[in-house]
């Protein structure tokens, strides 16, 4: 597998959902860093909150977002 270009960002979450990441890492026998960034990527894909600067450029959504 190749390897990628990382930066280091930090948030902060509630003490309840920082316990649920706990769980969730401890259930699958993963890292906490490892679920926020998938959950990080997922967020960015599907965009949910159609944030322009997640669009790629050649995009039909930023295409829209143009009009």
């Amino acid at each position: 597998m190749g390897s990628r270009r990382t930066d280091a960002v930090a948030g902060r979450v509630s003490t309840e959902e920082a316990e649920l990441l706990r769980q969730a890492a401890d259930e699958k026998d993963v890292l906490i860093a490892d679920l926020v960034q998938r959950a990080v990527e997922l967020y960015i894909e599907r965009n949910p909150d159609e944030i322009p600067a997640f669009y790629p450029e050649d995009s039909f959504a930023a295409f829209i977002e143009s009009l």
